[in-house]
């Protein structure tokens, strides 16, 4: 029996297997969950008969369903995997098998062999990938760099993290220094590592934490200089998408007092437009942002706050290529399926 579960820390969704003495197998739909595409998702996973496959917005599985893991794709790839064979021991001790990522496209058919530890999702046509057992000189197996669509390393595995590519900059994670920056796409720093956590740029502005080393801070907004356009005043944040960013009020904010734990959204210029009061939120994509009561029960909501959608569902992601990921709750399983913007079930198991 599949199971999904939030871990509202995180704003991470797993998938459990709940059966006594199996493994727990943890299905990220990146490389960082909580970071959601910059492109238009254009391909589905979908599961059929234990397997998953890839589908487009009609439901219609390209090819035929042989994977045990995939992902949501973006530029006509999505990122799947297959389990490595696990020994007698394993299996009666529980362990979780390993996974080994490549990408198949709309056809359903693998266009790069599965060989990563986890990939992440293309943007102009760079995936960033955690590179397996076969590695460049010079690089570590589990390091992380990004590949072309034929699979070609075009940044080596050298870094300890990288998130996707957008406008030109990816933040890649440096650990030796346990610090962010932003590369671009000749492989040169543009802004030097110095930030503890950092995510892609959207509208010319990215959120990033400024703590120091094993220390989190409060998270700020930077503009491409490197500079901060708003001081970090934030417990937490996510990126920005159609002008607002999902976000918790820090100590320095004037709402922390009385709305300290909850989020909210703020505009470019760091004040609230949607003041803090959800126990969950995601960035807005597709004019609705995604948001959780306390009680754990999703619903979409507009740039007002007003409510436009509730989902009697639960939903790990907003809307992308006009489809969103549920998990219906009433289901003993809660098995997925995809609804559209009016929450009508549109693909399902």
């Amino acid at each position: 029996m599949i199971r999904l579960l939030h871990d509202s820390t995180r704003l991470q969704w797993r998938v459990t297997n709940v059966n006594p003495g199996k493994a727990i197998i943890y299905m990220d739909d990146s490389m960082d969950p909580r970071v959601m595409p910059r492109q238009p998702v254009n391909l589905f996973a979908v599961r059929h008969d234990g397997k998953y496959g890839l589908c487009d917005r009609t439901g219609a599985i390209a090819g035929e369903a042989r994977f045990d893991l995939a992902s949501r794709g973006t530029e006509g790839l999505a990122a799947v995997a297959v389990a490595g064979k696990r020994s007698l021991m394993d299996r009666l001790a529980g362990h979780e098998p390993k996974y080994a990522w490549g990408y198949a496209d709309a056809r359903g058919q693998v266009v790069i062999q599965p060989q990563f530890r986890a990939c992440g999702y293309f943007s102009d046509g760079l995936a960033p990938v955690r590179a397996g057992d076969v590695v460049p000189e010079q690089c570590r197996p589990g390091n992380a760099g990004f590949i072309d669509r034929e699979g070609n390393w075009v940044i080596p595995p050298r870094y300890g993290n990288a998130r996707q590519y957008t406008e030109g900059l990816a933040p890649v994670y440096m650990g030796p220094t346990r610090m962010w920056g932003y590369m671009n796409t000749s492989h040169k720093f543009e802004i030097l590592p110095k930030f503890t956590d950092a995510y892609s740029f959207s509208e010319g502005l990215a959120v990033v934490n400024a703590g120091t080393g094993d220390s989190r801070g409060t998270w700020g907004v930077v503009g491409k200089d490197g500079e901060w356009t708003v001081r970090p005043k934030f417990d937490r944040a996510l990126p920005f998408a159609e002008g607002l960013a999902p976000a918790m009020p820090g100590p320095r904010d004037a709402a922390f007092a009385e709305r300290q734990g909850q989020w909210g959204y703020v505009t470019t210029a760091g004040e609230w437009a949607i003041e803090p009061r959800f126990a969950g939120a995601h960035p807005f994509s597709e004019g609705l942002g995604l948001v959780a009561d306390a009680a754990g029960k999703w619903r979409f909501i507009r740039s007002d706050g007003t409510t436009a959608l509730e989902v009697d569902a639960y939903v790990p992601y907003p809307f992308s290529g006009g489809l969103a990921p549920v998990a219906q709750r009433s289901a003993p399983e809660r098995v997925w399926g995809y609804i559209d913007p009016a929450g009508t079930v549109v693909i399902s198991e």
